[in-house]
């Protein structure tokens, strides 16, 4: 399958992302950076990283790190992942989550964990484009979802 996934900038993203998990946990700002500007120089331009990622680090040093290369680059971010998916809930994780990154939009809004919406996959199907604003994601992805749902 071909997403033909595409940064803001038109380039196409690269075949590996670089997961930011640990950016401001066990690796502080300055070995987030290093590992960030290795990636670069690997030809990454695809970034992940999730609003419960040390609880909100991570997306702070990833804002800082790709303020510069904004266009260039592909950024995910996720959100329902505390077990609370109301449509309000989920909007506030994305607001806070943009706060943090410093960033009006992301390319790609993860759904977090399908544990926590199977009892609203109905519903997070009908309403999830209305739950955040619109135009502050270009793709919704689902990353954890077993096969037969």
């Amino acid at each position: 399958m071909n997403l033909n996934l595409r940064t803001p900038a038109g380039t196409h993203i690269s075949n590996f992302s670089f997961g930011t998990m640990q950016w401001g946990g066990k690796a502080d700002a300055t070995d987030s950076r290093a590992m960030y500007d290795l990636a670069r120089a690997a030809g990454i331009n695809f970034f992940d990283t999730a609003h419960g990622y040390t609880g909100g680090a991570s997306e702070t040093l990833l804002g800082e790190f790709v303020a510069a290369d904004r266009n260039d680059l592909f950024i995910a971010t996720k959100c329902a992942s505390t077990g609370d998916c109301r449509p309000e809930a989920i909007a506030q994780d994305f607001e806070d989550s943009l706060g943090r990154l410093n960033m009006d939009s992301v390319d790609m809004l993860y759904m977090h964990r399908w544990s926590v919406m199977r009892f609203h996959w109905k519903l997070l199907m009908r309403c999830s484009p209305n739950w955040c604003r619109p135009a502050a994601y270009a793709t919704l992805g689902f990353p954890i979802m077993p096969l037969g749902r």
